[in-house]
């Protein structure tokens, strides 16, 4: 537990200085948790790029090559906005609940069948070789694994192995909860400027809290939802405010979910459109290039060491396409049949879709995300190479998740404004 505790701390260290440049004049609380998502990416690129110079790893050299270079960052930070933070006894909720999601996540070893296949045996195999092992990743007969993965979690996996001494697949579950407190840290000052009431804040804190919370500890859907939804509501606010750290920290933060997960690098795009929807203005499109840059830069990584899965190399595209829009009464069944029977929550979504467009202005940003992440997902579907109807069967739960904070928030922020 302790190398854990050290490991988290670690990555919030090397985060902070990026995060005190982004965003100088950010509470404390928010500027922790930026720094530690911004860590979450800075680390492992750091040891991406060791292996790429065939420089084995050693905890040492890790901490040398990604603390010390960013401290030329460091600025006196301004004088933050004084916190109107009030506590009420949801708050204990919020963190009751978060305690007992750590121990949830370190009940025992990892046992997630993709922390099995993906992310933990790519983690096992880089530790033991002292770096990134690229014969994992393009030996034919370990393209099950998805080669074409962002590495991030991997290799903060084996920032742990490295703070611990040896391999660990129980207590790395830390990390999970630890994204959930990142995501609070940077929300509640968000959320707190839509609300005066202690208690609809406290309430929205513990409901974004909540929809974070994975059964899959192990893979990478956790650190992606609690990234890709704190970056969401810092560019929202941004735009609204018109406060161009905020924006540019919100870039860097879909910067990290990008190196997260696939789905991240498709988010990107979608927060893209989203903006032009929401603004028509180029310039705060512009201002996402940090992000594009993170995607792009591991796309190129695929590109050129031929990172391909296994499940791609199969028939084209095409016939692909042709041959599930054969399925597709099957298909829409499977995702009815899949779309998960939480009461409260899908009113929640439908307060969110009616109040939007009252607040269009304010929420087109949110709203159009949503719209757009899971076209591209319900897209996804019809050119698989996988048997469609098992793939949804697997998959389209967990991808309803990336939206579902996103979601609330526009039903939250909706009523709020409402009713004033």
């Amino acid at each position: 537990m302790i190398a854990a505790l050290i490991t988290i701390a670690l990555l919030t260290a090397a985060g902070f200085p990026f995060a005190m440049a982004l965003h100088p004049d950010a509470r404390a609380g928010a500027r922790t948790g930026e720094a530690f998502f911004v860590g979450c990416a800075w680390i492992p690129l750091v040891m991406f790029v060791l292996s790429l110079i065939h420089v084995r790893w050693s905890l040492p050299l890790i901490i040398v090559c990604s603390v010390i270079p960013p401290l030329v960052l460091l600025r006196r930070p301004k004088r933050a906005e004084a916190s109107k933070t009030r506590f009420t006894a949801i708050d204990l909720v919020t963190a009751l609940l978060v305690v007992l999601y750590a121990i949830y996540t370190t009940l025992g070893p990892m046992w997630e069948w993709d922390f099995w296949a993906i992310f933990g045996v790519k983690a096992r195999a880089f530790f033991d070789a002292g770096g990134i092992d690229w014969r994992v990743l393009t030996s034919p007969s370990n393209l099950y694994n998805n080669p074409d993965y962002p590495l991030a979690l991997p290799l903060l996996f084996d920032l742990h192995a490295l703070v611990n001494g040896a391999w660990d697949d129980r207590w790395i579950g830390l990390l999970y909860p630890a994204f959930t407190i990142a995501l609070v840290l940077v929300a509640r000052p968000l959320i707190e400027k839509e609300s005066e009431s202690p208690l609809i804040v406290s309430a929205m804190t513990l409901t974004l809290a909540a929809l974070s919370f994975t059964r899959t500890a192990g893979t990478a859907e956790a650190p992606l939802v609690a990234v890709s939804a704190a970056a969401l509501l810092m560019l929202r606010r941004g735009i609204l405010d018109d406060d161009a750290p905020l924006i540019r920290t919100a870039s860097i933060l879909l910067g990290v979910a990008a190196f997260m997960k696939n789905e991240g690098i498709a988010m990107v795009g979608t927060a893209a459109i989203a903006v032009a929807i929401a603004t028509r203005n180029w310039r705060r499109v512009a201002a996402l290039w940090p992000a594009a840059a993170c995607a792009a830069s591991w796309l190129l990584i695929v590109r050129v060491f031929d990172l391909k899965s296994a499940y791609l190399q199969t028939e084209s595209m095409g016939q692909r396409l042709a041959t599930h829009l054969r399925e597709m009464p099957a298909i829409i069944r499977a995702l009815i049949a899949n779309t998960p029977e939480h009461p409260l929550f899908w009113f929640a979504a439908l307060v969110a879709i009616l109040l939007a467009f009252r607040e269009a202005k304010r929420e087109t940003l949110l709203a159009a995300f949503v719209a757009i992440q899971l076209l591209l997902y319900v897209a996804a579907y019809f050119v698989t190479s996988h048997p469609v109807i098992w793939q949804i069967n697997t998959s389209w739960t967990r991808l309803l998740s990336h939206v579902a904070i996103p979601l609330a928030f526009i039903a939250f922020a909706s009523a709020v404004h409402e009713g004033k």
